[in-house]
């Protein structure tokens, strides 16, 4: 039997009127996102959930900074149950705009599935850019 990744509310870039949702691997895509984006010690019920990876570019970046981002994202992401292993496939650093781009593959823990998510880091934000399979 599959393991259901869940569905939740479509949050990617705002709540629609129709409060649209969002199931699967996209629902998983955007957690990930959120827990990468959420600064530890700020969800109520959970101490030890999130990692604010905006953080790391209020500092010269550098490769030990990167170095230190695909470590955060591994273990932030793997603390999801619904994910087995997760490995920063690509990291890159844009000098021009600040903002750093990494590909991450996420294993899934029932029959091995493994998909891709590319996101982009900036000083303010950790946006989705694509999901691949």
């Amino acid at each position: 039997m599959a393991l259901d990744l869940g569905t939740d509310l479509d949050l990617e870039s705002d709540l629609t009127e129709e409060c649209s949702t969002v199931p699967g691997i996209r629902c998983l895509s955007q957690a990930l996102v959120r827990r990468w984006s959420t600064p530890r010690g700020m969800l109520l019920d959970d101490a030890y959930y999130g990692t604010d990876l905006t953080e790391y570019l209020n500092e010269d970046v550098d490769e030990s900074v990167l170095a230190q981002m695909r470590s955060d994202i591994v273990a932030e992401a793997e603390k999801d149950e619904r994910v087995r292993l997760a490995e920063v496939l690509e990291s890159s650093y844009d000098f021009a705009t600040g903002s750093v781009t990494m590909s991450v593959a996420i294993t899934l823990p029932d029959d091995g599935t493994v998909f891709t998510l590319v996101v982009s880091i900036t000083k303010v934000s950790v946006e989705l850019l694509r999901v691949e399979p």
